[in-house]
């Protein structure tokens, strides 16, 4: 299915004010108000590469902070370079959040979308999504530890976070696995706990927390 959202800020609050729920976009396409608007797409993560690296303080206080977060990203060993995907980064604390997708990929999505006959203004990973729209309704929640899992129908995402650091993991089944046998739920809620062993072996909680 498609899942469509009007959103806008009032009184600096988010409000939904239209949604619409459909079996594919050409019947979104059939909706004027939808069609009008310029619209951001939600990329899935199975294509995304959400990477965090823990700095230094110093790192962040040099007079040109983007051209060395560029030039430390390039010597990382990323799975791809970097001009062959389009890239943000975002700062948390001290740590530096990359998150990437090669150019092919997304300009794949975007033409399927604007294929149907919609102009696309930007893509969004839809997992940061869901956090920021966490954090935005309860800023409250910036300083705890917090998961969110999102399941989808094919797929599903987690995201862990912790006293303002994020991690992001995709898993292999959605919702339609669900339904098939309890070894599958079984298999599912096993897969959820590797994906936290493996990510707090990694990255253990911090002091106190």
């Amino acid at each position: 299915s498609v899942v469509a959202t009007a959103l806008s800020k009032r009184r600096k609050r988010i409000h939904l004010d239209r949604y619409a729920v459909v079996a594919a976009l050409r019947d979104l396409a059939a909706d004027f108000f939808f069609r009008a608007a310029e619209v951001v797409i939600n990329l899935p993560s199975q294509i995304v590469l959400f990477r965090t690296f823990h700095l230094a303080p110093s790192f962040f206080k040099g007079k040109n902070l983007q051209k060395d977060i560029t030039a430390f990203l390039q010597r990382q060993n990323l799975p791809f370079k970097l001009e062959d995907c389009y890239w943000n980064s975002f700062i948390t604390g001290t740590d530096l959040n990359l998150v990437a997708a090669k150019k092919d990929a997304v300009d794949r999505h975007i033409a399927s979308v604007e294929g149907a006959g919609f102009r696309v203004s930007g893509v969004c990973v839809s997992l940061i999504a869901l956090y920021n729209v966490l954090i935005h309704t309860y800023p409250e929640r910036f300083k705890d530890r917090f998961s969110l899992l999102h399941i989808k129908t094919a797929s599903s995402d987690l995201v862990i976070y912790d006293s303002g650091r994020l991690w992001t993991y995709p898993l292999g089944a959605g919702s339609r696995n669900l339904h098939e046998t309890r070894e599958a739920i079984a298999e599912f809620g096993a897969q959820v706990q590797r994906v936290f062993s493996a990510h707090y072996l990694q990255n253990p909680p911090a002091q106190g927390s």
